[in-house]
């Protein structure tokens, strides 16, 4: 495989404990959809929460042509806006894969950890609703949905608990 950015060939590596290909020359990363998808979660734990999806978000991941050449399956790339992020990635339909210019990734991580901890109480207590009416309607998996709901839960203890420090103090008191 060659870098999409400068055609030297990439370097598949383990990055934490996922395989990525990257370019010694530019420090470039190829990443499949799947790998992001938990390279997210590692890094931002709450980070499923956003409901960020390339693929199936088209309207909030406008494409254009990019002047580069997907490394695994050699067809064009397409450039989209990572959400409201400003960080353009370059992305394949086809094989699902992600190029990040250098930097771009730690870009993408750092939006997805502004972007949970702006959210509001009401907003997550209505992400809550949500997610529980998902649950109950049974559209998507039990597993997620439960996951969806815990996650949701944990980031409303740590906002209520950093807002006031005396009901966390309280809730430790307690017997279990």
């Amino acid at each position: 495989m060659n870098c999409p950015s400068c055609r030297r060939e990439l370097v598949k590596k383990k990055l934490e404990k996922f395989e990525i290909a990257d370019c010694n020359f530019c420090k470039g990363l190829w990443i499949d959809s799947f790998t992001f998808d938990k390279l997210k979660e590692f890094e931002s734990p709450f980070s499923p929460l956003l409901k960020i999806n390339i693929w199936e978000d088209a309207e909030k991941h406008k494409v254009i042509p990019s002047s580069k050449s997907c490394p695994q399956c050699e067809k064009k790339l397409y450039k989209t806006e990572y959400a409201d992020s400003h960080v353009h990635l370059d992305i394949c339909p086809f094989c699902h894969g992600i190029w990040f210019d250098r930097g771009e990734l730690e870009k993408v991580i750092a939006y997805i950890d502004k972007e949970i901890s702006d959210e509001t109480l009401s907003e997550l207590f209505n992400e809550l609703g949500e997610e529980l009416k998902d649950f109950l309607i049974g559209q998507k998996s039990f597993e997620k949905e439960i996951k969806h709901v815990g996650l949701i839960l944990k980031l409303v203890e740590y906002r209520v608990f950093s807002k006031f420090p005396l009901l966390q103090k309280l809730a430790n008191s307690l017997p279990m």
